[in-house]
């Protein structure tokens, strides 16, 4: 096996992000570090949950970078996470929350079969994204 680190692309920044916890659920937290594109240090963030399970501090990592990055007004950026299960939460409720934003708050639509607006779901063993 080999793991290489690489920079991002010129005018890109990297974010580096994770979730851990000490049990599942467990005392959790994540942590960030955002680079630029020649490996300067910009920002990074560590942040304490309280008691929650890996996955949802993996998800709190990537959304934690999300709002430094609309913060900052980041447009060009690589995120590199080694959560699978969390990237592919995004993946799969992309058009329900696309949804979800034109609704009033506290408004709640559910569904028992796959909506027609809910154009795929995602099949194991394709790949929808590949980490480098």
């Amino acid at each position: 096996m080999e793991l290489k680190f690489e920079l991002p692309l010129i005018n890109q920044i990297l974010v580096c992000c994770d979730g851990a916890s000490r049990g599942n659920p467990g005392s959790a937290g994540f942590g960030f570090v955002c680079r630029n594109y020649e490996g300067a240090f910009l920002y990074a963030e560590a942040r304490g949950l309280g008691i929650t399970t890996n996955f949802i501090a993996e998800l709190l990592a990537i959304i934690s970078t999300a709002e430094w990055v609309i913060q900052e007004e980041v447009e060009d950026l690589t995120i590199n996470i080694d959560s699978t299960s969390a990237v592919k939460a995004f993946l799969s409720v992309d058009s329900l929350a696309k949804r979800g934003a034109g609704m009033i708050r506290g408004e709640v639509q559910q569904f028992l079969v796959k909506p027609s607006f809910h154009k795929a779901l995602e099949f194991p063993g394709i790949t929808y994204y590949r980490f480098h």
